[in-house]
């Protein structure tokens, strides 16, 4: 992500990229590189600010700040401010309330800076961008043509029929993103509502024995996938031949939804979107622009939105669309970037 923003920012503003690439056991030695390389450029050039696109840079941030004296402005994106642990508590929260300003990609992870010190006229909110890959992209020109082969490819994937509603979900199998509690409690009544869906999941994690276990408990082995982790190819697929996607995040102490990127790339690919509003997910899904937002945990809300989708093809298909060109027009990185250097400027000037 850090790369797409860089990109987005070098078409509007003169920018030098000093980056780290080696693995994260390495973490020590990437600070020093990152801190001197910094350190060179800034003495042999003149720039207006540094950027620092994690939370954990915030050591960095220190340092410049009191040898250099630049202005220093850094991302916070979720876990980088609520990871739990003592030591990282006592200490990276407290840089970055330190530097001369703090851009977050969700509300929700403004509160946590503010939470922890962080003084809340420093904060900007700019929402995460998205990147598709040129294939992605390719796929999406072919399906508004027909969406025939992507849809046989996952009925094949799934076993479904052509007139079974498919409901999506994407992501990593933890507790946070809630897909045990979406299988136990909202999906019975849309099977009792209509019998001829499925639930599509794709992703794995640690938490798959829980989801499995919640589709035993309450009998819907017949409606639901896991199809585990996905190639490129056939999760392109997915997205254009699925009819809803589902994102039930529930929010679990020390594990933080920062943003919620999965919805915002369904809505690209123009599906309908119902979305819980845990963490930052409620920054990521604007409630009936490209997406329809639930309280975290409200079973009848999800069943409401999913059953109206279900029983009116118009209003899907329709939804579908508004909620794609919206996501084009706000989550472009070049929109975003365009934000970013809004915030920078207010900052240095």
């Amino acid at each position: 992500m850090a790369y797409y923003l860089y990109k987005g920012l070098c078409d509007i503003a003169e920018v030098t990229l000093v980056k780290w690439t080696k693995h994260n056991v390495m973490v020590f030695l990437g600070y020093l590189y990152l801190l001197l390389n910094a350190v060179h450029r800034l003495m042999t050039k003149k720039y207006d600010m540094v950027y620092l696109q994690d939370g954990l840079l915030a050591p960095i941030g220190v340092v410049l700040k009191a040898v250099l004296r630049k202005p220093v402005i850094i991302t916070v994106h979720g876990l980088d401010i609520t990871y739990k642990n003592p030591f990282y508590q006592a200490l990276i929260p407290t840089m970055i309330s330190m530097m001369d300003g703090v851009i977050t990609v969700s509300h929700a992870t403004r509160y946590e800076c503010i939470s922890r010190g962080v003084v809340p006229s420093r904060i900007h909110i700019v929402p995460n961008g998205i990147h598709m890959p040129e294939e992605a992209l390719k796929y999406m020109t072919n399906s508004e043509l027909g969406v025939r082969e992507p849809r046989r490819r996952l009925e094949e994937l799934t076993g479904a029929s052509e007139n079974t509603t498919i409901i999506l979900m994407v992501g990593r199998m933890v507790e946070r993103k809630g897909f045990h509690w979406f299988i136990e409690n909202v999906m019975p009544k849309v099977v009792e509502h209509n019998c001829d869906v499925i639930c599509v999941h794709i992703g794995d994690g640690e938490f798959r024995y829980e989801i499995e276990n919640a589709i035993k408990r309450v009998k819907v082995e017949n409606h639901v996938r896991l199809l585990g982790k996905l190639n490129d190819e056939d999760l392109y697929n997915a997205y254009l031949g699925a009819d809803i996607f589902v994102m039930p995040n529930i929010h679990v102490e020390g594990d933080f939804e920062g943003f919620g990127l999965v919805a915002v790339e369904a809505s690209f690919f123009g599906l309908p979107v119902i979305a819980s509003d845990a963490d930052g997910v409620t920054t990521a899904i604007a409630h009936k622009k490209n997406g329809f937002q639930c309280k975290e945990k409200d079973a009848d809300c999800f069943l409401q939105n999913i059953t109206d989708l279900i029983d009116n093809t118009n209003l899907r298909e329709a939804f579908g669309k508004q909620a794609q060109e919206f996501t084009k027009q706000n989550y472009n990185w070049h929109s975003v970037a365009g934000k970013y250097v809004t915030v920078f400027s207010r900052i240095i000037t």
